[in-house]
């Protein structure tokens, strides 16, 4: 299923089950750059089914002309219940940006302003939280989370080539929490 917002930029949906064919991937980035891919396993007991929140947002500001090398292409992938990821991509591009969640009550968010940003977020685990901003060009961040009720906030600005990666593991459920700026 998808939905496409021209006043937006783009924002497409798709929900299924896990498995999708590599071959259906390959054929939807020829097609598309952003990909939503979300599986809602009822793990409660038969109780509830909660709910998976995926949304991309591609605001292309070019010449008018769009091209496969300015493309902002972004991907997110989410297994578990009552996840939530958001990818906001406001540059001329291009940019990449992917969320991967694995878990219950996660939250991750990407924001890139800018061109040539590489932003990737995987969080496994549950009530994880990732904030990503690039607001500039030539910048790289990974934030890797595991365990329960860790937050990691990654703030990049300016220009000039940058690169960070968080690997946070939080085991005692008291959480840990880590914010990196960069200027």
């Amino acid at each position: 299923m998808g939905v496409v917002d021209m006043a937006l930029g783009k924002e497409i949906r798709l929900q299924g089950k896990s498995g999708f064919s590599s071959s259906l991937i390959l054929a939807f980035l020829l097609f598309s750059s952003a990909f939503v891919a979300q599986a809602n396993p009822d793990i409660s007991g038969g109780r509830h089914a909660d709910t998976e929140i995926g949304r991309i947002v591609q605001q292309h500001q070019g010449d008018g002309f769009f091209t496969l090398p300015d493309r902002n292409i972004a991907f997110i992938d989410q297994l578990g219940n009552d996840n939530s990821a958001l990818i906001d991509q406001q540059g001329m591009g291009p940019n990449l940006a992917s969320v991967y969640q694995s878990g219950y009550g996660n939250q991750a968010s990407v924001t890139q302003k800018g061109a040539f940003n590489i932003g990737l977020v995987s969080q496994q685990g549950n009530h994880l939280d990732a904030t990503l901003e690039q607001d500039g060009h030539e910048f790289e961040a990974a934030i890797n989370q595991a365990g329960i009720n860790g937050q990691v906030q990654v703030l990049q600005s300016g220009s000039g080539y940058r690169a960070i990666t968080v690997d946070q593991i939080s085991r005692s459920g008291v959480g840990a929490t880590a914010t990196i700026v960069t200027r």
